[in-house]
């Protein structure tokens, strides 16, 4: 508000600003008012031709509006749209949103295999990118690819022991960052391994503490 009505001559610290409100709300929970907030900011950013706030809007985090309302396809249309806009020389952070989304949404729709191979073919361009040095990047990345493999252990059985070894990997990963979020997405990921591993009452217990994890940080979402 204070951007919006006080201050002229800064559009890129405005359109950053609503880019992040507009994702704290996804991640609270909020899915009916982000739907409507990104609506709204869509519109103003195609008349004033924000190319950054349009792609900001539509690739990542925006896709849980559509798989909220299940349907995965609107989704990888919107993504896909967006980033035929931008550019494709290196590996920038819109890539990387990029490579979020619809490895969750091959996880929503049960393909597994797809996710993991998704994720560990694009793995080495993150990792060269240096996004990596950013602890909200590397946290949320670790927690994709572990559920990437837990999900294509669902699917391959026979290498289920292996691909829980790689989620175990990233969940000691998440666990050294010592960032309550962090231990909530650890939590998740050990639950995962545990009944992957026919231990039901574990994985149980290891999801209610992740979900007090998510409720001390407001991430409703994940709770």
């Amino acid at each position: 508000t204070l951007l919006r009505d006080h201050c002229i001559g800064h559009p890129g610290e405005l359109t950053i600003a609503e880019l992040f409100g507009f994702w704290a709300t996804l991640v609270m929970g909020d899915i009916a008012q982000a739907r409507e907030r990104g609506s709204y900011l869509l519109r103003e950013a195609d008349d004033r031709r924000d190319l950054y706030a349009n792609v900001g809007l539509r690739v990542g985090l925006p896709h849980l509006i559509w798989l909220a309302q299940d349907n995965p396809e609107r989704g990888r249309r919107e993504s896909g749209e967006a980033m035929q806009l931008w550019s494709h020389r290196g590996f920038l952070v819109q890539h990387v949103f990029d490579l979020l989304a619809p490895a969750q949404m091959d996880i929503y729709e049960g393909e597994g295999q797809g996710a993991h191979r998704r994720v560990t073919t694009d793995w080495p361009f993150l990792s060269a990118s240096l996004h990596m040095r950013v602890r909200v990047v590397r946290t949320v990345m670790w927690s994709l690819r572990g559920r990437c493999a837990l999900s294509a252990a669902l699917e391959r059985p026979r290498e289920a022991r292996h691909l829980a070894g790689l989620a175990r990997q990233d969940a000691r990963r998440l666990r050294k960052e010592r960032t309550r979020y962090a231990t909530g997405l650890a939590d998740v990921l050990e639950a995962g391994i545990a009944a992957v591993e026919g231990r039901p009452a574990q994985a149980a217990a290891l999801l209610c503490a992740a979900e007090i994890a998510f409720d001390a940080q407001d991430m409703r979402l994940h709770a």
